[in-house]
């Protein structure tokens, strides 16, 4: 399927520019394409120091470094994605060009953030009393907002082709390993009802079995993900030799053979 999708003729979107023009002459250029990634690279670094460093929720109270940078990088791309949309020769031709509704949305919300935000926390701290109920409201919306921030990551896939051909490997896997993990969980659940009944009253029981979603869980996380399934084990051993040796049955079919099956996909 990956390999079917990789031969699909592609739409190359310097067709859908302006044969003349400022602005399809710039957005043909390798230079302005080699500097937005570069741009996209600084920013993602900037994000990194931005969350680390900048503890304000609202751009207005960060520090004016912070401030110039947010303000820099949100007029780079804007000024970006007005050159890209004013090189299409018509305005619907946008609609074919998906990397341009991705960036759209991203940009939005990063002027939304920047600019936007800033006027209206000016404005509502103005309003006197009442501006810090409503500027609490919209402090819980910027915290929101800046979570959207790192979707701006995904713009680097533009820079490694490669790495979209891994995605779409992993997207054309999706229903194998959805049934992978149904064949998981079916056995966890019916070895937490087994293990469950098995172990009631018991001391290993009360610990790790104690009902059915903690013996889920158990067998998940010591038994189909091998955290630590000897201690399990011996526990369990010491109470009776032939729940051990289900469970020890229960770890090579899931641990060895289902989880092996996800790499196999």
């Amino acid at each position: 399927r990956v390999r079917q999708h990789l031969i699909k003729p592609k739409v190359n979107v310097a067709d859908l520019y302006q044969e003349v023009g400022p602005f399809q002459q710039i957005a043909r250029s390798s230079y302005f394409e080699n500097a937005t990634l570069a741009v996209i690279v600084l920013n993602a670094i900037w994000l990194a120091i931005d969350t680390n460093h900048n503890k304000k929720d609202a751009i207005t109270e960060a520090d004016w470094y912070y401030q110039v940078g947010e303000h820099m990088f949100c007029s780079y791309f804007t000024a970006e994605l007005v050159i890209r949309f004013m090189a299409f020769k018509r305005t619907v031709f946008i609609i074919r060009d998906a990397w341009f509704l991705f960036d759209s949305v991203l940009v939005t919300c990063m002027i939304v953030e920047t600019w936007v935000m800033s006027i209206v926390l000016a404005l509502t701290s103005s309003s006197g009393e009442h501006g810090g109920m409503g500027n609490t409201g919209l402090l819980r919306l910027l915290k929101l907002m800046r979570l959207t921030r790192v979707a701006r990551m995904a713009r680097l896939l533009r820079m490694f082709p490669e790495l979209m051909i891994l995605i779409k490997g992993m997207v054309s896997a999706t229903r194998s390993v959805f049934f992978t993990l149904c064949l998981l969980f079916f056995l966890l659940y019916v070895g937490g009802i087994g293990f469950t009944q098995a172990l009631s009253g018991t001391s290993v029981g009360t610990e790790y079995f104690y009902n059915v979603q903690k013996s889920m869980e158990t067998l998940l996380v010591d038994g189909a993900l091998v955290d630590n399934p000897g201690r399990i084990l011996r526990d369990i051993n010491a109470e009776s030799l032939v729940t051990g040796m289900a469970f020890l049955v229960f770890v090579l079919m899931s641990a060895l053979t289902v989880m092996n099956m996800l790499v196999g996909v």
